[in-house]
């Protein structure tokens, strides 16, 4: 990654976010190839959700962008580092630099259940409206 505008360095953060879920790693200071070494830990609601890493250059009045990438949940491949290109605020093309990241997907199971739960109850309901003699149709 290039500093800022294409020369010298940067000053980087980046915020990562997951639906209403936001971190943001610390400054670091004087560099195009900044390693944060960061482990954040979110909450999954949608496999069809993206991961966004956004990448800023840190100054005394504006922050400057830098580049962005969006990662779908369903397409991370677990426990592998992988190189993404950057890409514009709005996603529609490359810029300079790239990001190095590892993602893993773990399930919590309590909660698997619980949603399990939530849906039979549904369907339960929902299988309650028919009338009786249609009711065997389901069995």
């Amino acid at each position: 990654m290039d500093g800022a505008f294409g020369f010298g360095t940067s000053d980087p953060y980046c915020y990562v976010d997951l639906g209403n879920q936001r971190f943001r790693t610390a400054t670091i200071d004087k560099t195009v190839n900044p390693e944060w070494n960061r482990t954040f830990y979110f909450d999954i609601s949608d496999l069809y959700e993206c991961l966004t890493l956004s990448i800023y250059d840190e100054d005394q009045n504006e922050d400057d962008f830098l580049g962005r990438l969006c990662l779908p949940i369903a397409d991370m491949i677990n426990d592998q580092k992988i190189e993404y290109r950057l890409k514009t605020k709005r996603l529609d093309n490359f810029t300079q630099g790239a990001l190095t990241i590892t993602c893993s997907r773990y399930y919590n199971p309590i909660r698997l259940v619980l949603f399990l739960d939530f849906i039979l109850s549904q369907l339960n309901s929902i299988y309650s409206l028919f009338p009786q003699k249609y009711q065997t149709l389901f069995e």
